[in-house]
């Protein structure tokens, strides 16, 4: 279940980009609004693995090395997506902050609050691929590539977080600190979409009561993708999880048209 590197190229039609999601304005501004954390956030993740290569085993080298091609193009292709969005201020200061935590932060809490992030990001493609339906009558590059996303998140989900256990020696303060840097990465990802999301409705004059009321019934009750996530998010507090508890490796064979085109 080795990662693939696959150099996808999407021709996306940026005059839809703030209303291409079937759901309307808000649900495509939700989505756009994540889409401004991810060049910034990939580079972060890849920066810290890359810390801990020489210390990691020979056996998965080649998976990190995978995890590293896959985050440099989905970084890539949402980095484009988002200068049409036009939010230089906050993803230079995204960037800036993420540099400064990589120098300032022990390597440890970085590769954890990678492996928590990663874990967010692995769940809310879960989700995304459970409920497909709730894409198919979207604009199809905007569609394909945030499936194509969620599918290589879903197959490199558990690559970080085996280099953490690896490299953690003490199993107790990986799990003590893996579960800590999860809280705090949910709620500041969670508060910082949400202010990311009010910005570009704001700025396109898309916020209105009827475009946020549709994003929280699209999140919170149909789909309902968020709500069917937290147990998902709980199971990081077991301490024997893995990702692969949750094995949805099957998505990467129903989509193979989607990955391998």
């Amino acid at each position: 279940m080795q990662p693939i590197r696959r150099n996808k190229k999407f021709k996306l039609n940026y005059s839809k980009i703030n209303n291409w999601h079937q759901a309307g304005a808000g649900v495509s501004q939700f989505f756009n609004a994540m889409s401004l954390f991810f060049p910034a956030g990939e580079r972060y993740f890849i920066r810290s693995v890359r810390t801990y290569l020489d210390e990691s085993p020979l056996f998965m080298k080649g998976d990190i090395s995978a995890f590293i091609g896959q985050e440099a193009f989905h970084g890539r292709e949402h980095e484009q997506l988002n200068e049409a969005l036009v939010d230089y201020r906050f993803t230079q200061l995204l960037e800036s902050a993420l540099e400064m935590l990589s120098v300032k932060l022990p390597k440890e809490v970085n590769l954890a609050a990678t492996v928590s992030l990663e874990h967010i990001t692995s769940i809310l493609a879960q989700g995304l691929l459970e409920n497909i339906e709730c894409l198919v009558e979207s604009d199809p590059e905007f569609r394909d590539l945030w499936v194509w996303h969620a599918l290589e998140e879903t197959e490199h989900k558990a690559v970080a977080f085996d280099q953490y256990e690896y490299v953690i020696k003490s199993q107790i303060k990986a799990y003590v600190l893996r579960s800590v840097v999860l809280v705090i990465a949910t709620a500041i990802f969670a508060l910082a979409v949400a202010d990311r999301y009010v910005g570009l409705l704001r700025k396109n004059n898309q916020l209105t009561i009827a475009n946020v009321a549709a994003t929280i019934s699209w999140l919170m009750f149909k789909p309902g993708i968020l709500v069917k996530l937290v147990p998902l998010w709980f199971s990081w507090f077991n301490p024997m999880f893995n990702p692969w508890d949750h094995d949805n490796y099957f998505e990467l064979t129903k989509h193979s048209r989607l990955l391998n085109s």
